[in-house]
């Protein structure tokens, strides 16, 4: 028989009992769905955490500081920048310091910083612009414009002293804008301001990276690890994130897994109830010459149409859920003030994935009964009762 008939047969069969056939084929959607639903919020929740991530810190910048507690010198950013594979060295100073308004002062953390350092690090200010590349202006952190009584006003002059390395600075300078980090008050002031004050050291470099290779940023790390530095890497962060997430996505599939064992048990039952049925059926067309091959192909044909229209079903499920979920979720975060969220993703490795699995689960589960089936004894078919 060829593979066309054998298909249309096991339709045929699978038809005459259309309830059974129908309710094993349910048990694989529920299987399948459940299973995809909990392995593409996982997928899902991992993208949006790792662009989130990316969002904030660009994937081609590298932190790199001392070893110890000490500070950078010239030489050593001069070193840096001459590694491969960077292509522009950001300085930063972080010291303690005061910042006068009028007549509140309070102390603050003072970030001082190059021109680029904003672009490098993506900082976008909630309130006002960002500083112009010359000249006197400043970032402040919202909780330093809560404590300096800023309020919405912008371009505020205030008065700033920073000390570090014994080396006292002060000066005036303007708010140009208002970015939304730390929780205690920081300022981002011109690198130029402490240079100009004598300041020498560095606290840390943001080193610009040619590409955001993976393999070419770990030799980099290596060549600053064996120059005795110590560096930070969004990388780290993100393959964190990559192992936690596998960790999730695991025990979700896990829960999936059960309901898809139950599924199988299920087509296992409908195939060997199928059998017992049709043993006189075999046994005749057996006795008509029928091959025991074709009779196996059979009944792994009804495995597989009972999996693949399952598991395909399972699939459109899937799809309906995650999207009726992510709606009602991203409804209610809008409501309360939250951006939007993607919380389901159906990469195409998973889907391809569900699909194998649903093809070899026919396969396995169908095996027996068609091999069984293949062994009978036509004459004995024949008077089964």
């Amino acid at each position: 028989m060829n593979g066309r008939f054998i298909v249309k047969l096991g339709i045929r069969n699978l038809l005459q009992r259309k309830l059974r056939s129908v309710l094993t084929m349910l048990a694989v959607g529920i299987g399948v769905s459940s299973t995809l639903f909990l392995l593409s919020l996982s997928s899902g929740l991992r993208q949006e955490v790792v662009s989130q991530i990316l969002a904030a810190t660009s994937s081609t910048t590298m932190v790199v500081s001392s070893s110890g507690e000490g500070v950078l010198t010239p030489a050593d950013v001069h070193a840096l920048a001459g590694l491969s594979n960077v292509t522009s060295v950001e300085e930063e100073v972080v010291t303690a310091g005061k910042v006068m308004n009028g007549s509140s002062a309070i102390d603050v953390v003072i970030h001082a910083v190059g021109g680029r350092y904003y672009e490098l690090l993506r900082v976008s200010p909630t309130k006002g612009s960002l500083p112009a590349s010359l000249g006197n202006q400043i970032l402040v952190n919202t909780a330093a414009a809560r404590a300096l009584s800023l309020g919405e006003g912008t371009l505020a002059p205030i008065k700033f002293t920073a000390q570090t390395s014994g080396i006292e600075v002060k000066g005036d300078v303007r708010v140009s804008g208002i970015i939304d980090t730390y929780d205690t008050p920081h300022i981002f002031i011109p690198l130029k301001l402490l240079r100009d004050g004598g300041v020498l050291i560095t606290s840390q470099a943001h080193l610009q990276l040619a590409s955001d290779d993976v393999h070419a940023a770990a030799s980099l790390r290596q060549k600053v690890t064996e120059a005795g530095f110590a560096s930070e890497y969004v990388g780290d962060t993100i393959q964190d994130v990559e192992r936690l997430f596998a960790i999730f996505q695991a025990i979700l599939g896990l829960f999936g897994a059960v309901a898809l064992a139950i599924s199988v048990l299920g087509i296992f039952n409908t195939l060997t109830v199928n059998l017992l049925e049709k043993t006189r059926e075999v046994g005749f067309m057996k006795s008509i010459g029928v091959q025991d091959r074709d009779v196996k192909r059979l009944f792994l044909a009804e495995a597989y149409i009972l999996c693949l229209v399952g598991g395909f079903t399972g699939v459109l499920w899937a799809f309906f859920l995650a999207g009726i979920s992510s709606f009602t979720l991203n409804h209610l975060a809008s409501m309360a003030g939250y951006p939007h969220v993607t919380y389901f993703l159906f990469p195409p490795w998973l889907l391809l994935a569900t699909f194998l699995l649903v093809g070899g689960l026919g396969y396995v589960i169908g095996y027996i009964p068609a091999r069984r089936a293949s062994l009978i004894d036509p004459l004995d078919a024949l008077r089964y009762e």
